[in-house]
């Protein structure tokens, strides 16, 4: 169940919409319960993302598509001038393009969708990430990164066989060192 707001923020007359939606979604205020969206809070991260698509002042930037099942940056500069120093403390778009692709999100590049494309829009796309469907964050897992663990198992295989290859060339120059040794004598 999805309601909006929070005892706390009522009390303290922050009646602003998207302060209430956050509340909602991270499920608690000022250290007084509310109503959150399911079992899982979202993350932080997505939160914000889903606040900021929401508010009808950055829809000049940012906005859904027709269909409500992606979203376009449309203005990549204001975007990163206004927006995400506002929201996410940063005003870097390429790390906030890397924060969406660890959370799944995809950019698409068909014009199927519905908005208008300008030169500078890029579109994203989540299957859990649809406009009026808070309750749908929750499911949006940030992906383990699990090459490295794979990584870390080729680089020890790796180095096991640097050791051995080692030992095959030290017993080599081992051998070698003999026969020169023997030859010395000889002559």
């Amino acid at each position: 169940m999805f309601v909006l707001g929070c005892v706390a923020c009522c009390r303290l007359g922050l009646l602003d919409w998207s302060l209430l939606l956050l509340c909602s979604i991270f499920g608690t205020s000022m250290k007084e319960p509310s109503v959150s969206l399911g079992p899982t809070p979202a993350p932080v991260f997505l939160t914000k993302l889903w606040v900021l698509m929401e508010d009808p002042a950055n829809c000049d930037m940012i906005a859904w598509n027709t269909n409500g099942q992606t979203f376009s940056i449309l203005d990549e500069q204001r975007f990163t001038k206004e927006i995400l120093p506002r929201y996410f403390k940063h005003s870097n778009l390429s790390s906030f393009i890397r924060q969406l692709n660890m959370y799944g999100f995809r950019k698409v590049m068909s014009l199927e969708n519905g908005l208008v494309k300008s030169e500078s829009a890029i579109e994203f796309q989540h299957p859990f990430f649809k406009k009026g469907r808070p309750e749908l964050l929750e499911h949006i897992k940030r992906k383990v990164n699990s090459v490295k663990t794979e990584d870390a198992h080729l680089s020890q295989d790796n180095l096991q066989k640097v050791i051995n290859e080692l030992k095959v060339l030290q017993n080599g120059q081992s051998n070698m060192d003999f026969k020169l040794d023997t030859m010395r004598r000889e002559n």
